[in-house]
């Protein structure tokens, strides 16, 4: 594969995080290696890109079969200048040249010290993009572990760059309390708790690397290609003051790590459906790059989710159960007599209007929506649930909003709609009962126009 000259200097994938310099050996999966000399860096957004110096004096042959032979390279190892030994995975090969080659990696791990597995851990330390809170530290307790969130350097300029360029940037640290046998449980703890601050904050809350420590002395860090969303000023959550930010983590979080197992489907190993993947689609609705239909369509889609997980988990999607229910064939039998004379019917579409018998069975989506809001205790507003079922229609058949409708004046009163209708059932789910933004209130989504959850919920 050749190309012209590419440095990872020269994309624009925002501030680098980290960067390593080195020399190391460049592996395929056929036992091949080859020294290189190298500079890996991560940058805000999460992308790792390495980019390697070939020392071996084959070099031009092997760039020429380049892509064939990184179609199986795994790993780069080394060490960094600062005689640290590095490993790098998952090298994707992105562009060569004359003697340079540049790749995408997975993760990079660091070693600060030869003999970690000797070494007493005591803390972890994750460097979080993002998120956005009010005062310069918070302390929780979550699933018995104490957890500290602290502001990054020049945390408010931060923000206010963030905001107003709409970029992505490392603007907290997340520390946690840990030994050598409760590091992998804490990844998956702070992979949740990021996903339970991107439902109060509005953005991608995500972390880029964490670094392992026995007190203050740093023993190993890992950096991993991060999948991050450029900051929407959208929060569900009021943050003006971290008051309801520390009661919704304080009090909540346990919610929470219910419905996350609670709110989902499996297929064996393979997760189907899940409240995760809800929010994901909920937070990514709110983008301003996106066409506003196609942000309605996400509200819709996240909506959906939660609506097959609970006709799912509660049987709730037949009306008559599938045994009883058994009548294809009789109604197969019925159409045959009443349209085998007629010639422009054919036995193809007798057995095709047969098959949709069962269509016929299911539940409405607005009698879902009911039932789910009786299943969380919401008061049911049927002009609201019959509003959401025709917007979402229209979306869904059509690609645009309501232009008749006697509710809304505009297609932006409509998204909001939407926000305001969705979010407040991911608020229940995770028995919130605290204040919360209803951006139906004011168009600007102020911090300001914010009600009590009570106010949805049935006495």
């Amino acid at each position: 594969m050749g190309g012209d000259d590419m440095s990872i200097n020269d994309c624009d994938y925002g501030k680098i995080t980290k960067k390593f310099k080195g020399e190391g050996i460049l592996k395929n999966s056929s036992g091949e290696n080859f020294k290189c000399s190298f500079v890996a860096q991560q940058f805000s957004n999460g992308n790792i890109f390495v980019e390697c110096d070939i020392k071996e004096s084959n070099g031009a042959a092997f760039f020429k079969e380049a892509f064939i032979f990184f179609s199986g390279i795994d790993i780069l190892e080394g060490k960094t200048n600062s005689q640290n030994k590095i490993i790098i995975n998952g090298l994707s090969l992105l562009n060569s040249s004359s003697q340079k080659i540049t790749f995408r990696a997975k993760n990079i791990k660091v070693y600060y010290t030869k003999n970690i597995d000797k070494a007493d851990i005591s803390k972890l330390k994750y460097g979080i993009v993002n998120f956005e809170f009010s005062r310069s530290e918070m302390v929780f307790e979550i699933c018995d572990k104490k957890i500290y969130l602290k502001p990054a350097q020049k945390y408010q300029s931060l923000i206010r760059k963030i905001k107003n360029i709409r970029s992505i940037d490392l603007t907290c640290y997340v520390e946690a309390d840990v030994n050598k046998n409760s590091i992998e449980k804490t990844n998956d703890l702070i992979k949740k708790l990021c996903i339970f601050l991107t439902l109060a904050n509005g953005n991608y809350v995500n972390y880029l690397f964490y670094e392992i420590y026995q007190e203050d002395t740093k023993l190993k860090a890992v950096y991993r290609n991060a999948n991050t969303k450029q900051f929407i000023n959208l929060n569900l959550i009021p943050k003006k003051e971290n008051t309801y930010i520390e009661d919704y983590i304080n009090n909540k979080f346990s919610y929470f790590l219910d419905a996350l197992r609670n709110w989902k489907i499996n297929a064996g190993q393979e997760t189907l459906l899940s409240l995760r993947n809800a929010i994901l689609l909920f937070t990514d609705a709110k983008t301003s790059q996106d066409f506003l239909e196609a942000r309605g369509l996400k509200l819709a889609t996240a909506f959906e989710i939660i609506r097959d997980i609970y006709a799912k988990k509660y049987d709730k999607e037949n009306i008559i159960s599938e045994n009883e229910f058994a009548i294809q064939s009789e109604f197969h039998e019925l159409l045959n007599e009443k349209f085998r004379k007629e010639d422009n019917v054919t036995e193809r579409d007798i057995n095709r209007i047969a098959c949709n018998i069962d269509c016929t069975n299911r539940y409405s989506f607005y009698t879902i929506i009911r039932n789910i809001y009786q299943e969380l205790g919401m008061k049911f507003d049927e002009n609201k649930a019959r509003s959401f079922v025709d917007i979402r229609n229209k979306l869904v058949h059509e690609g645009s909003y309501l232009s008749d409708s006697t509710n809304f004046e505009t297609s932006f009163e409509q998204y909001s709609f939407m926000l305001t209708f969705v979010g407040e059932v991911f608020l229940t789910i995770i028995n919130y009962r605290g204040k919360y933004i209803d951006p139906q209130k004011y168009p600007g989504f102020e911090e300001d126009v914010s009600v009590q959850i009570n106010e949805i919920l049935e006495s």
